[in-house]
């Protein structure tokens, strides 16, 4: 009686170590993983601008924000961050590039008659480390444009889409 429960105690054992020894290549994949995420981590771009909506001969104040995916901490690693702003066919308008220092940077764009019309933009925003892996992690937003018409002895009234 005294074998008998010595010997199932010790296939027990056994068991759980031939079944833990499964989980090693496993682990193994997850720590390969986790050091290529550790050392070749993505970015996130954020933006905040002024204002909702903007007119002509307007300028757009920016301020953003470069982080990396993996812990949103400020990254320091691209340097200059690119902003453009595209029609809603997809024609490139303009496009910038401005300096970034400890994951902030900040810029301003004129929006002038000649290159912008009343419409909806696309606001884009991307590091060359980000161009990497695709664009989906580029920061994409509509930016409103729309007319002042001065009537009436001056009052201003917003025209727009």
């Amino acid at each position: 009686m005294k074998f008998k429960r010595l010997c199932l105690f010790a296939a027990g054992i056994l068991l759980c170590f031939t079944s833990l020894s499964q989980f090693r290549p496993l682990t193994d994949a997850i720590l390969q993983a986790d050091s290529f995420n550790f050392s070749h981590s993505r970015e996130k771009i954020f933006i905040h601008h002024d204002k909702p909506y903007y007119t002509i001969n307007d300028t757009l104040w920016l301020k953003g924000y470069i982080v990396f995916a993996r812990d949103c901490s400020a990254s320091d690693s691209s340097g200059i961050a690119y902003i453009e702003i595209i029609k809603s066919s997809g024609e490139l308008i303009k496009r910038i590039s401005t300096y970034c220092a400890a994951g902030i940077f900040y810029s301003s764009i004129r929006l002038t008659k000649e290159e912008f019309k009343q419409g909806v933009y696309v606001l884009r925003a991307y590091t060359n480390h980000m161009r990497n892996f695709g664009d989906s992690l580029f920061l994409k937003a509509n930016l409103k444009l729309s007319i002042l018409i001065t009537v009436n002895g001056g009052c201003l009234y917003r025209m727009s889409i």
